[in-house]
């Protein structure tokens, strides 16, 4: 579900355009401008970080939220990007495990 309002005494949350992101291949609905951990947390998507000196999953991966700990990366388009500072684009793909796309 999305807020829509977030108090009686606030306006509605503008959303940005309706579009579609394909996350390890399915299709799901975000809104343009937010972040694709919004859109990923929203879509009831749980993320989690691949170490790749580890070989394996770590915590889950949204944690702070800013960029800093580089706990939510994931594939978008083919290159490694955080997700909590990523904004959405209609039709960007997005793996999760890298692992598995190989």
């Amino acid at each position: 579900m999305r807020v829509t309002k977030s108090h009686k005494m606030l306006p509605a949350v503008a959303r940005g355009k309706r579009v579609t992101i394909v996350v390890d291949d399915q299709k799901l609905e975000a809104y343009q401008g937010e972040t694709l951990a919004t859109a990923l947390t929203t879509n009831g998507q749980r993320m989690y970080r691949y170490s790749a000196k580890l070989e394996a999953d770590q915590l889950p991966g949204f944690f702070c939220g800013m960029g800093i700990c580089y706990g939510c990366t994931v594939l978008v388009d083919g290159y490694v990007k955080r997700a909590c500072v990523t904004a959405v684009v209609d039709g960007m793909e997005i793996i999760t495990k890298p692992e598995a796309s190989q």
